[in-house]
């Protein structure tokens, strides 16, 4: 329906001035050519710029009314049963119709209950659950375990032995050699052709350097690098412990001076 077709239905005091044209078209919910009558509360919520002020419950009403229904014609009643007709509404035209009977209402078949003999279909069993297994690796209580396991990315319990090869296989190390007071507790001897002179001569070397730590207030720690035209050696030094090792450069590589640092203070157990 046009605009204007609405405004002709709608009572005067809903109707807003300057609303949308008159020729312009609104699509209703309901088409007013159906049975059933035509709301003001419809044409509202199709088209509120034709209102002046929302409709309210109370404000509905119908706009159209329902046409006259046409009554419906049964089947013909089977043999032997006859029907029960009564008397039509005096309506013209309904002579035309045939026979009067009576209006039947339409009912749908009530619902059916379900077969139960039928065997429902069979559930297929689910699998069961599997457990799943954490595999939790104990954490060591050892300060000292924990900082060497850290520091070469190893499992397990860290050796003298196995710190030495850790740091001998370090880039640029010749050789490792791991004092303990005055004592060799590892060694690791790998490609250094002057290892002998080396081993033979790292105590003592050890013990002068410890001296120097405490005659410079270091507490016998502190890191020493001795070099000459043919070799260079350096000493990390952490109370009793001692970490010797030759390198081919005069020069560690980046991070590693400190990771030799931190090897022998995790030797010595200090924080």
């Amino acid at each position: 329906m046009t605009a204007k077709d609405l405004r002709r239905l709608l009572p005067p005091e809903f109707i807003r001035p300057a609303g949308p044209p008159d020729d312009t078209l609104i699509l209703l919910p309901l088409a007013p050519s159906s049975h059933l009558p035509l709301r003001l509360s419809a044409v509202y919520h199709a088209c509120p710029a034709l209102f002046q002020r929302p409709v309210t419950a109370a404000d509905d009403r119908d706009l159209l009314p329902a046409p006259f229904p046409v009554p419906f014609n049964p089947a013909p009643s089977a043999p032997g049963i006859p029907a029960n007709p009564t008397t039509a509404p005096d309506v013209p035209g309904f002579s035309e119709l045939g026979p009067t009977r009576r209006a039947t209402e339409l009912c749908l078949p009530p619902p059916q209950a379900p077969d139960r003999s039928t065997p429902l279909p069979a559930v297929p069993a689910t699998q069961p659950v599997q457990p799943v297994t954490l595999q939790c690796q104990p954490v060591p209580t050892d300060r000292t375990q924990l900082a060497l396991q850290a520091l070469f990315m190893c499992r397990g319990p860290v050796t003298p032995a196995m710190t030495a090869a850790h740091c001998a296989s370090l880039p640029g190390i010749l050789s490792c050699l791991l004092l303990h007071g005055h004592d060799i507790a590892a060694e690791a001897p790998a490609t250094s052709p002057a290892f002998p002179r080396f081993r033979k001569a790292a105590p003592a070397a050890a013990a002068a350097l410890r001296s120097l730590s405490n005659a410079m207030d270091l507490n016998g720690s502190g890191t020493f690098t001795v070099q000459s035209a043919s070799l260079s050696r350096s000493f990390f030094m952490e109370n009793d412990w001692c970490l010797a090792v030759e390198h081919s450069s005069p020069h560690l590589a980046d991070g590693l001076r400190e990771k030799l640092t931190m090897t022998v203070r995790a030797l010595a157990g200090a924080s």
